[in-house]
């Protein structure tokens, strides 16, 4: 690009020199004014091709780093979710711990936990199949996140336990929480079929 960018001033220095050099050494024109110098415009215009092409580069390579960005972004909350619930998952546990454990520090407060576990889950995949088992999962999941705010953080520990992180709580208010979303539970429909689930606080 700067190749053909370069090759009008060339050109034109090229040309003009030929003109000031056979007009001087032979005296074919009558002026005295030399052209070569004009040809210093051609090369403004190689500057300015030089300057065109720097900020479009520049321009691609922010728009390429603003999606790699995005794709990071992307990857990594994928890592983090669980594939099934898009609660987040154990991998990523010890990071939301260590969260909660410094805001209740920063804020001098305690912090709890729930643990929740859906009652005769396996009978569920029993009776109707591992299909229907997995939209109870889903619709599990959907529910307590309808009823966490994003203080929350839910996570799938595994099978059909769950686990909630409640920074800068307390044992009552944990239990208060758990004994809610216990009763909205039980309230809904998982996946067509009325469901319960055991909680503990801690």
């Amino acid at each position: 690009i700067l190749s053909r960018a370069v090759l009008p001033a060339t050109a034109a220095f090229t040309v003009l020199g030929l003109f000031d050099g056979i007009g001087a050494h032979f005296g074919v024109f009558a002026w005295t004014v030399f052209l070569t110098p004009f040809g210093i415009y051609a090369f403004l215009l190689f500057v300015a091709g030089i300057l065109k092409t720097q900020l479009v580069h520049e321009a691609k390579l922010t728009q390429r780093a603003e999606g790699l960005k995005r794709e990071v972004e992307e990857a990594t909350e994928l890592s983090e979710r669980d594939a099934l619930t898009a609660c987040y998952n154990r991998t990523v546990m010890h990071k939301l711990f260590m969260r909660a454990k410094q805001a209740s520090v920063k804020k001098g407060q305690p912090f709890s936990a729930l643990m929740l576990d859906i009652d005769h889950f396996k009978r569920v995949n029993d009776e109707h199949g591992h299909d229907a088992g997995d939209i109870v999962l889903r619709d599990f999941a959907h529910t307590l996140q309808e009823n966490l705010d994003a203080s929350k953080y839910l996570i799938r520990w595994g099978g059909e336990e769950f686990f909630v992180l409640l920074p800068c709580r307390d044992l009552i208010e944990a239990a208060v929480l758990g004994n809610r979303l216990r009763r909205a539970i039980e309230r809904g429909k998982m996946g067509g079929l009325s469901i319960t689930c055991s909680i503990g606080a801690a």
